[in-house]
C-alpha cells in the first residue's frame, strides 16, 4: 500500500474531567492556574495544558476555545490572573448593574504581594473581610454596599478636603458635596435594581467608621437620610422634583394608592 493511502491517526483527545468542565461553565470559560492545581492531579494538568480546545491568555489563566468572547470573560479574567482576588470599585459596579460604561483595565482588590504582570489593575487592600465578599453571576466580588463605599473613597481622593487651605468655616460636608451628590445618585441607582440591602450597608459603615477608611464622610452624609428601611425614588426625575421642593419644605409621600367606591384609580406622590 502507498504512503499516500495511508490515513493519519487522530491526535487522542483528552477528556476533561467534570470538575473542571463545571469550572468553565461557571466561570465564563476561563480557569484559573491555581484552580486546575488544586482539581487535576499532575498527570492530568500535563495533559490539560497539551489539549487542543485550551489557550492560555496570560500564563496563569486557561481558556476554552469554545466559549465566545463575553463581559463575563473579560471581567473575570484579571480576577483569575490575580489569584485570591475580586472584582473591585467602577467594575465591580458595572457587573452589579449599577455602574457607569466600561472601564479599562479592570479594576481588582486583593490582599498580599503585588501580582507582576497582572492582566487587570490590582489594588492591594489592608484587609478583606469575608462577608464583604461573594459570588455574582460567576465572579468573585465585592458586595454591593462595599463598592458603594469603595467609589466614595475615589471621590474623597479626588477632592481631597485637607488640601483646601484656608477653608474656615468650611466643613468637609460642604467640600464633599459633589461627591456626596453623585454617590447618592448611584446608591439610589443600585436600591432600585433591589440589590442593596439597607440594614446591612448601615451595619457595614458602623463597622469600617473610624478606622482611617475613605469615603466614610461621604457614606455617612448620604445614610443620614437613608435609613435601613429606605425606599428610593422609582426614578431620577423623581429623586430631581424632590430636591427641587425641598427647599419649600413641604412634605411629600410616595407611593400612595388613590381608589374610589367603584376601585383602584392608581398609585401617586
Amino acid at each position: 500500500m502507498a504512503r499516500s493511502d495511508v490515513h493519519p491517526v487522530p491526535e487522542r483527545c483528552v477528556v476533561f474531567p467534570r470538575r473542571v468542565l463545571d469550572l468553565f461553565a461557571e466561570q465564563h470559560g476561563v480557569v484559573g492556574l491555581h484552580q486546575a492545581r488544586a482539581h487535576l492531579s499532575a498527570n492530568e494538568l500535563r495533559q490539560f495544558k497539551r489539549h487542543p480546545h485550551v489557550t492560555r491568555p496570560t500564563k496563569r489563566v486557561f481558556r476554552h476555545q469554545a466559549v465566545p468572547d463575553s463581559l463575563g470573560m473579560q471581567l473575570i479574567l484579571p480576577v483569575l490572573d490575580a489569584p485570591e482576588s475580586v472584582l473591585w470599585g467602577r467594575s465591580g459596579a458595572l457587573w452589579w448593574g449599577f455602574g457607569p460604561d466600561r472601564d479599562y483595565p479592570v479594576h481588582v482588590g486583593r490582599v498580599g504581594a503585588t501580582v507582576h504582570n497582572a492582566l487587570g489593575r490590582v489594588h492591594r487592600l489592608t484587609t478583606l473581610d469575608p462577608i464583604d465578599v461573594t459570588v455574582h453571576r460567576g465572579i468573585p466580588i465585592m458586595r454591593p454596599e462595599r463598592i458603594i463605599l469603595a467609589l466614595a473613597a475615589d471621590e474623597t481622593r479626588q477632592i481631597c478636603p485637607s488640601r483646601y487651605r484656608g477653608r474656615r468655616d468650611l466643613s468637609d460636608e460642604i467640600v464633599l458635596a459633589p461627591a456626596i451628590h453623585k454617590m447618592a445618585a448611584m446608591l439610589d441607582h443600585a436600591w432600585r435594581l433591589r440589590i442593596i440591602d439597607g440594614p446591612f450597608l448601615h451595619a457595614m459603615y458602623e463597622r469600617l467608621r473610624g478606622k482611617g477608611q475613605a469615603g466614610t464622610i461621604v457614606l455617612r452624609e448620604i445614610l443620614a437620610t437613608r435609613p435601613p428601611d429606605y425606599v428610593p425614588t422609582d426614578s431620577r426625575l423623581e429623586a430631581r422634583f424632590e430636591e427641587i421642593i425641598a427647599p419649600s419644605h413641604r412634605r411629600l409621600r410616595r407611593r400612595v394608592e388613590i381608589d374610589d367606591a367603584v376601585g383602584r384609580i392608581g398609585r401617586v406622590d
